[in-house]
């Protein structure tokens, strides 16, 4: 057995949850596994079991896998071990283990949040037999929900232009990089070519009677489970909550403002012409614990008076809901009456300010919690002596945020929330990321590339490495040094891709 009773002193499993950070930092796979071989240790620090697991992923030790699944169903560990490594088998290329784990651990069938980790599982799954499996048994936890699609409204966003200028992508690794990060990322680039080359509509549809959580759940008055955040349903008598006749759903459980501006916003581009806030007093959902800048951005766009927002789960009679997605974007102009409007609004107050707009800006990130670089603030001192203007984005106002983004003609930054606000900027940006990069996190770290394809920005970035399991990160300063003069001495590319 690979879990056992709970004896091992904390202090020795709290020893080894450090050793093998600091194993895992050397390179020492090998390590990592020795030390986390030791059913005790896990009981005592289950994370211990996610470190065995990076380590098995990076040494394609499959023998190990399969033993930590062979156990890990009925071990006595929190439920959040194991969706976690659910969630790690399927961004590692194992979705039909994070599958067979799902179906076979019963524990976790009682909880909304199993719907919510089927949703990443079944973007990577493969195995046809499986997915029907695992489609079952959502339909059976989700009481029927899954099953409950939307109805298409008549509510129509404006027609979909032809993508006309697309973004160019160069990628350059630092010497510290392994090699297979490198070709990774140009797949994404040509897989997401090869969608943006197919656009797909955005549309408005709508749930009849069924309640909303701030985070965005969505479930019927007979507990049908429609749209999973991982919450429990706190109510089911839509005597017992506030009745709402018509809304938009923008509510939702994410603090940043990446989801904000590139997920959400973008589903109001119809709005505004339809007449609905005016003539049917239709309602627009935030969740009351993450509307700052929400707030802000709808009173720029004169959207401010219909917010309501969510502390506690409603009942809507009409609830819209809208889908764009990067495809969505697709075309662009279709969107101007939130972007464009966006961009021109935040101009417009930053010269009644007289804020600065400089030309080339480094979005810094010294005051994030999470990715942090170690060197920063020397990579900070190479942006100025090139003449970028260090910017801290946590300390203006959203509206000069938006508006430096929008005059400037070259933004750097890490990769983080500050690069979002290239999405008003206008095409031809050169966008430089300095992206910190591991297995398993391709696909959302490439989020601002595929923005700036669709976007038409001249996108390069500069690939460092990090360590599975450690969230700090360092730039190779003298290489970085050197690809960054040659970027910004590079000329324009052309319009192709």
């Amino acid at each position: 057995m690979l879990f056992g009773a709970p004896s091992t002193p904390v202090s020795r499993a709290r020893k080894a949850v450090k050793t093998c950070r600091d194993e895992a930092a050397a390179n020492r796979w090998d390590q990592v596994i020795a030390i986390t071989d030791d059913p005790e240790l896990i009981t005592q620090q289950p994370q211990l079991l996610l470190q065995r697991l990076q380590a098995a992923f990076i040494l394609a030790d499959d023998d190990v896998i399969g033993c930590i699944l062979k156990d890990l169903p009925s071990a006595a560990l929190p439920q959040a071990v194991k969706f976690a490594t659910a969630r790690q088998l399927a961004v590692n290329k194992r979705a039909h283990l994070a599958a067979r784990l799902l179906i076979d651990t019963l524990s976790l069938h009682d909880t909304t949040r199993f719907l919510k980790s089927t949703g990443l599982v079944f973007k990577h799954l493969r195995d046809a037999k499986l997915k029907r499996e695992l489609l079952d048994l959502v339909a059976k936890v989700s009481g029927g929900g899954s099953s409950i699609k939307p109805t298409i409204s008549e509510l129509i966003f404006a027609p979909q232009p032809v993508q006309e200028v697309f973004g160019s992508v160069k990628l350059v690794a630092s010497p510290n990089t392994a090699t297979h990060h490198l070709k990774g990322l140009k797949r994404e680039v040509a897989v997401f070519n090869k969608l943006i080359a197919r656009p797909l509509k955005p549309i408005v549809s709508e749930y009849r009677n069924v309640f909303t959580h701030p985070s965005g759940q969505i479930w019927t008055e007979n507990r049908a489970i429609v749209v999973s955040k991982g919450f429990p349903l706190d109510v089911t008598d839509r005597t017992q909550t506030e009745t709402i006749p018509l809304a938009l759903g923008l509510n939702r459980g994410s603090r940043g403002i990446y989801h904000w501006l590139i997920d959400y916003l973008p589903r109001l581009a119809w709005i505004q012409s339809s007449g609905l806030i005016e003539n049917e007093g239709c309602k627009i959902l935030l969740n009351a614990a993450r509307s700052g800048f929400e707030q802000d951005t709808l009173e720029m766009l004169d959207l401010g008076k219909p917010v309501q927002k969510l502390d506690r789960s409603v009942f809507v009679e009409r609830l819209l809901v809208a889908r764009v997605g990067f495809r969505g974007m697709s075309g662009w102009r279709h969107l101007d009456s939130i972007y464009e409007e966006l961009g021109e609004r935040a101009s417009t107050l930053a010269a009644s300010n007289n804020a600065e707009l400089p030309d080339r800006v480094y979005v810094t990130r010294r005051d994030a919690a999470r990715r942090v670089m170690k060197n920063e603030v020397d990579v900070e001192a190479v942006a100025r002596k090139l003449g970028f203007t260090v910017m801290e984005f946590s300390k203006i106002p959203l509206w000069h945020q938006f508006a430096i983004a929008r005059h400037a003609s070259v933004i750097m930054s890490p990769h983080g929330a500050g690069l979002s606000h290239i999405i008003v900027a206008k095409p031809g940006l050169q966008v430089i990321e300095i992206l910190p990069i591991m297995d398993g996190t391709y696909q959302l770290r490439f989020n601002y590339a595929r923005l700036s394809i669709v976007k038409g920005h001249r996108y390069s970035a500069w690939l460092e490495p990090q360590h599975p399991g450690f969230d700090a990160w360092t730039v190779d300063l003298p290489a970085f040094t050197t690809f960054l003069k040659k970027t910004l001495k590079a000329p324009p590319a052309g319009s192709g891709r």
